[in-house]
């Protein structure tokens, strides 16, 4: 068997097979992503649940396996990206997801907040790859976005924009 390291490469690349056709390539890219994810490799399980998410990239649209991804990703390695897109889906699906019994409680009392809360998660930690990463900027927006609204954090125009700033 491949290593998850190696899983999520092929998954990358598999669409450069000339020998598959688009269908068939966005099957194998599935199936090793899912390969790589199973073993534990948290950036596979990101890229599964935005595929889950988007849908139409080898699987169907499903937020529930969207969400169980990247709450998988943010136990297994702390991911900011995991936690800016679970975030995010709190904000686009939470009643689709507490329809479901997705949610903690907390979640299900008040979705905005407990999203703030995975942008802060997000932006909490140290280092240049995590301050660098997508996850990392867009929960950073975020933020400011909820300062200068006045979502589920007290409203404050100077702490928006430093968020945006940064």
């Amino acid at each position: 068997g491949r290593s998850p390291l190696a899983a999520f490469l092929h998954a990358k690349r598999v669409h450069l097979d000339p020998t598959l056709s688009a269908a068939a390539a966005a099957a194998a890219r599935i199936e090793f992503l899912t390969r790589s994810a199973e073993a534990g490799f948290a950036r596979a399980m990101v890229d599964l649940g935005m595929a889950y998410k988007r849908g139409g990239e080898g699987v169907a649209r499903d937020v529930r396996q969207a969400a169980r991804w990247w709450r998988r990703a943010n136990t297994t390695a702390d991911h900011a990206m995991a936690r800016y897109n679970y975030g995010s889906l709190l904000l686009e699906s939470a009643d689709e997801l507490a329809a479901h019994d997705e949610l903690t409680e907390a979640e299900r009392a008040d979705p905005q907040a407990a999203a703030v809360r995975m942008f802060f998660a997000a932006v909490e930690g140290g280092g240049a790859a995590i301050a660098s990463s997508p996850g990392h900027r867009l929960a950073y927006y975020n933020l400011g976005v909820a300062h200068a609204r006045g979502r589920s954090v007290p409203r404050n125009d100077e702490l928006a924009a430093t968020y945006f700033g940064l």
